[in-house]
Order: C-alpha cells, then structure tokens, then sequence
C-alpha cells in the first residue's frame, strides 16, 4: 500500500491578473484553507470586508469573475514509482494542473 500524504498545509492563494481584480488584492498572496473557499481565504487574510454585512456581497461580486490560483509544494515520497495525486472537493468550474520539478 502507498503511503498518504495529506495536502491540508501550506497552501496559498492568488488572483491571476485582470481588469476585475481590485488594485489592493492584485499581485498579492494570501494563506489558504483547502478545501476552503476564496471568500474565507480573503476574509481572514484581512483583504475583503465581510461580504454577509450591509451591500458588501455586491461590493465583492468582482470574486466570481477572477482566476484564483491555489498553490503549495510537498517533498515526493521515497516509496515507488507512481503517485496518485487525489482532489476531491473540487469546483466543477475549476481546473488543475501540476508541476513537477527536481533536482537530480
């Protein structure tokens, strides 16, 4: 049997760049919750008022419309040849993809 590696730690998040994506949020990383959500993310990283007070959900409509990349990185296993890498919890609208690199 493989060994199991959770991924829970050390993610971060990041808006790619676009016209809908605030001045004050572009190009900035914030920590991140997997599986969580964009709004907790930012929420707790200070970077958005809470969007369940007054007309802030409107305010943060701007959300929905961006490209969020979650990222993290994790030491290989030793054990094998092959690694699955299992997401579960995922958006129907999202993507993955994953880069490997190492050193030889």
């Amino acid at each position: 049997m493989s060994p199991h590696l959770p991924l829970h730690d050390g993610w971060t998040l990041r808006a790619e760049p676009g016209p809908q994506v605030p001045p004050r949020i572009a190009g900035r990383t914030a920590p991140a919750t997997v599986s969580g959500c964009v709004h907790t993310d930012l929420l707790t990283a200070g970077l958005i008022p809470d969007p369940y007070l007054d007309d802030n959900e409107n305010r943060l409509t701007w959300i929905g419309h961006a490209d969020w990349t979650y990222r993290t990185s994790f030491d290989r296993p030793p054990a094998g040849d092959r690694i699955d890498l299992v997401c579960s919890g995922q958006s129907s609208q999202s993507s993955r993809s994953t880069v490997a690199c190492g050193s030889g």
